[in-house]
């Protein structure tokens, strides 16, 4: 069971790497460090998505937690950036989400965080939790916790982004959106309740086999049924979000898919719009246009590794008002703390739109300046001895060793990373014209596939 603690969560197959008995366990050994931690008296949201055994797992999480004395708050099926928000703003010591994002059917987990939504990594507790589960170190606790039920987060949640976005005046767009079969649905159904637009809804159907497409929409092929029902519909925008809808896409008139470097780069020029010389986080990504708006806005970088459970740590730490990754997670600062705001990075690209009086095309088309080869993902023998021959290769480029290892040129530059999640070493490049990232792309192809 050792490989199912991961960098920000726990997570494997179930029932052959996650199994009840574990799930059991992890209850018992984060309930025991809330109790050290908080005298004794803890009370925590457990939620879950609709994955096929999140009903099993979440009973005997809860059965944990309780079994140590904690006493659980049972918020239901909801969204991970829901579990985020009732955790932080209800003032809970913690909580406990059973999902395992985007990954195929057959996966599930555990998302944890402390009082104000901050996550667990695996250098912050949940390697604690591994040493006591496969310790079996657990304290006898003589008077167990209770369980509660409450049905409003996801309305709250909602009231909450919709006051904290500031938006008026939005313009009745037709929007299609499709979350995949998952938690998605709950939110984007809610919200649009409250504001003007038609919501076609595609795959809203919450359903843990994931019948149409996979839960990721980076996936090859996955927005293809978005795309059709836009050309139907004749629509506005499209709408795509993961498993557990932490992580937002979209897509312009026309089907082609805004990249996250763009939106992003949006979103940074929207906050300095409000907020001159605020500090924005960039991941080590390459996505340059980021930091071209970032600085032609009078606003100021933070740079971070790769990884939503660090970049929402550091942007609580340094007061980045809003931060983000490529891979789609998106959070602006709020009132009650730093996490996922999905829901408001869609409020603020509606309003954007109703601003601007353009299609979404014309609005994006002056941030689409590099070009890039997108993530190429490698598994080889030796992550440390590829890394190297890389350097050694570029040595004449700017390095920098924040994340794996990024070489910066004047006209192209690229990263190589270890996965934080999978045995792989993951490469991006980026450039000024297709044809240097096509060429410099296949030139670093070529090393890393060496290590094979």
């Amino acid at each position: 069971m050792a490989g199912v603690y991961k960098a920000y969560d726990i997570r494997g197959v179930y029932p052959t790497e996650l199994d009840e008995e574990t799930m059991l366990k992890i209850g018992r050994a984060y309930g025991d460090m809330l109790m050290e931690a908080n005298n004794n008296h803890v009370e925590i949201v457990v939620g879950m998505d609709m994955r096929t055994s999140g009903e099993v797992l979440k009973n005997k999480l809860i059965e944990g937690l309780t079994m140590q004395g904690v006493h659980v708050v049972y918020g239901g099926l909801m969204s991970t950036p829901t579990f985020f928000y009732s955790v932080a703003a209800f003032g809970y010591v913690g909580g406990m989400q059973v999902s395992a994002s985007h990954n195929p059917k057959e996966y599930n987990g555990v998302k944890i965080v402390k009082k104000g939504a901050e996550s667990l990594g695996y250098d912050t507790g949940i390697d604690e939790i591994e040493r006591r589960v496969h310790g079996n170190a657990f304290k006898s606790v003589q008077k167990k916790g209770k369980v509660s039920e409450k049905k409003t987060f996801l309305h709250d949640h909602v009231q909450f982004e919709l006051k904290e976005a500031h938006v008026s005046n939005l313009k009745p767009f037709k929007i299609v959106a499709d979350p995949a079969n998952g938690m998605g649905a709950h939110y984007l159904t809610e919200l649009f309740k409250h504001i003007p637009g038609e919501l076609i809804k595609i795959n809203f159907e919450l359903d843990g086999n994931f019948p149409n497409h996979p839960a990721n929409p980076l996936h090859p092929g996955a927005l293809d049924q978005l795309r059709a029902a836009m050309k139907k519909h004749k629509a506005d925008l499209g709408v795509a979000t993961d498993g557990d809808a932490d992580r937002i896409f979209f897509l312009d008139e026309h089907g082609e898919l805004v990249t996250n470097d763009i939106t992003h780069a949006i979103m940074a020029m929207l906050v300095l719009e409000e907020h001159p010389g605020a500090l924005i986080n960039v991941d080590a990504l390459p996505g340059r246009i980021r930091n071209d708006v970032i600085l032609e806005h009078g606003g100021k970088i933070m740079q971070t590794k790769v990884g939503s459970t660090l970049i929402k740590q550091m942007a609580t730490e340094q007061n980045a008002l809003f931060v983000g990754e490529l891979s789609g997670h998106f959070c602006f600062k709020t009132s009650v703390g730093v996490f996922e705001t999905p829901m408001m990075v869609l409020l603020k690209l509606l309003q954007f739109m109703s601003r601007e009086k353009k299609p979404l095309s014309e609005l994006v088309k002056p941030y689409r300046k590099y070009y890039q080869s997108g993530e190429i993902n490698f598994e080889v023998h030796n992550k440390e001895g590829a890394m190297n021959a890389i350097e050694e290769q570029f040595n004449d480029g700017e390095i920098s060793h924040l994340d794996g290892v990024s070489i910066t040129f004047p006209d192209f530059w690229f990263i190589v990373r270890p996965s934080n999640t999978e045995p792989l070493l993951r490469f991006r490049m980026e450039g000024r014209s297709k044809q240097i990232v096509d060429e410099k792309t296949k030139e670093v192809s070529g090393i890393l596939e060496k290590f094979k």
